[in-house]
């Protein structure tokens, strides 16, 4: 497993490397791998087994990193769901997906589960009434679309499909030791998960967590902790640019400002680039194909424009093209995902020769 391969290599050449700051706290590799460890016995002792599908609601970084790669340990299938989600939609994803368990911060009432143990992590393990464990042996991961196009659906990927999504996009952001990330998103969203999170956890970088969304507090926190990856969605640096403190100076040690989720407006990336003088690049994704494309240019002209480059191994192609030239995007690659759960009739409409 290529994720546990590459954690466990930083684990063992760098233990005491400062990773990820929360809270005030700063944890090493080191406590990543007690982290882990402490999960996949808590998990293990109440029930969790190979091939379980685990629902995740929690918002605590290092958690999410423990309990994330515990699951791989245990070939399990992560399901993860913000914080801010409401309890009808938890409900619906426990019983599209048929979860098997649910690690929650705060107490859920469902007549879905079967059972409820706590953890002395100070979370809630429910156990639901489903059993049957029907997914093939490689998928680690299911992510629901945001439902832009229609209701949210369920999306499978495989461990070398997130290994492809998050190792090859931490590459072609050139992550190092030498940087500090930090977005005011949520990093249960897979924006943030598959993005920010756990790219930097495999390439040494120091991931920056602040509860605060508040923009001259993020602006604050940019400065102070010598921020030089930034991500954020582009309503968000809308926001930003409408703040007094957002000026030249306070961005001069970022050097990269990423965005993604959602279209971006020239005037907004305008807008922003006056204050800041600072570039946005795209980082352009999908539910169903993972990440697609990345616009590394330095041309504000070409950021302003375009959502970039496909990344390695990605292939883009139209179908289906008009007199104008345009199209509908289909894309192939080790970083596409594995169909949607339960839903034959929809992935013989959108899955065609791995496109």
């Amino acid at each position: 497993m290529r994720l546990l391969q590459n954690l466990y290599r930083l684990i063992d050449e760098k233990p005491n490397h400062n990773i990820l700051t929360e809270k005030g706290k700063t944890f090493t590799y080191n406590d990543i791998k007690k982290h882990i460890g402490v999960w996949k016995h808590e998990l293990e002792r109440c029930g969790v087994s190979k091939r379980s599908k685990v629902v995740v609601y929690i918002k605590e970084a290092i958690d999410i990193v423990g309990v994330y790669f515990a699951l791989c340990e245990l070939n399990c299938v992560m399901i993860p769901i913000d914080v801010s989600a409401k309890q009808s939609t938890i409900a619906d994803v426990i019983k599209s997906s048929k979860a098997h368990f649910v690690i929650s911060l705060l107490e859920i009432d469902l007549d879905e589960f079967q059972k409820v143990m706590p953890l002395s992590l100070g979370y809630i393990l429910y156990r639901t009434f489903y059993e049957e464990k029907d997914i093939p042996n490689d998928i680690m991961q299911f992510l629901y679309t945001s439902g832009t196009t229609g209701l949210p659906k369920c999306v499978m990927f495989s461990e070398e499909n997130m290994a492809n999504n998050i190792i090859n996009l931490a590459n072609e952001l050139s992550l190092s030791e030498d940087d500090v990330i930090y977005t005011p998103i949520s990093l249960m969203l897979p924006a943030a998960l598959n993005t920010v999170l756990l790219p930097a956890i495999l390439s040494g970088t120091k991931v920056f967590v602040s509860e605060s969304t508040v923009p001259g507090n993020v602006l604050r926190n940019i400065i102070e902790q010598g921020v030089t990856v930034f991500f954020a969605v582009p309503f968000y640096y809308k926001l930003l640019a409408s703040n007094r403190w957002c000026t030249e100076d306070t961005w001069k040690n970022v050097r990269l400002c990423l965005t993604s989720s959602a279209y971006l407006s020239e005037e907004d990336f305008f807008n922003f680039y006056e204050k800041s003088k600072k570039g946005l690049h795209s980082i352009y994704c999908s539910s169903e194909a993972g990440t697609i494309a990345y616009n590394d240019s330095e041309d504000i002209d070409i950021l302003s424009k375009f959502v970039g480059r496909p990344l390695v191994g990605c292939e883009i192609s139209l179908i289906n093209v008009n007199a104008e030239g345009v199209g509908e995007i289909v894309v192939k690659g080790g970083m596409v995902s594995q169909k949607y759960y339960e839903n034959e009739e929809l992935n013989k409409e959108v899955y065609h020769n791995g496109w």
